[in-house]
């Protein structure tokens, strides 16, 4: 079975951009949400802002949120995920 990992790769691949970026332009075309990203060195910066550069078409985007549901359907319905 794939992880979700294995399964958004050939989307980024065909978008020639990372697993970060493609998460980051799937962020920035959700409607009313804004994208706050932080970076560590110069380099994860530009990185991230490159992520604007990635245009996702509706398709691609009802698969990436098809994808994002192998992770977030087993999860229950708690409000507070962590116990502290």
């Amino acid at each position: 079975m794939q992880t979700s990992l294995e399964k958004l790769r050939p989307i980024a691949e065909s978008k020639q951009c990372s697993l970060a970026q493609l998460a980051i332009a799937w962020l920035i075309a959700q409607p009313q949400t804004n994208a706050i990203v932080g970076a560590r060195n110069a380099e994860q910066a530009t990185a991230n802002a490159k992520a604007g550069d990635v245009k996702l078409s509706e398709n691609e985007l009802a698969e990436i949120d098809a994808i994002g549901r192998i992770v977030t359907d087993s999860l229950d319905d708690r409000p507070v995920m962590w116990d502290f």
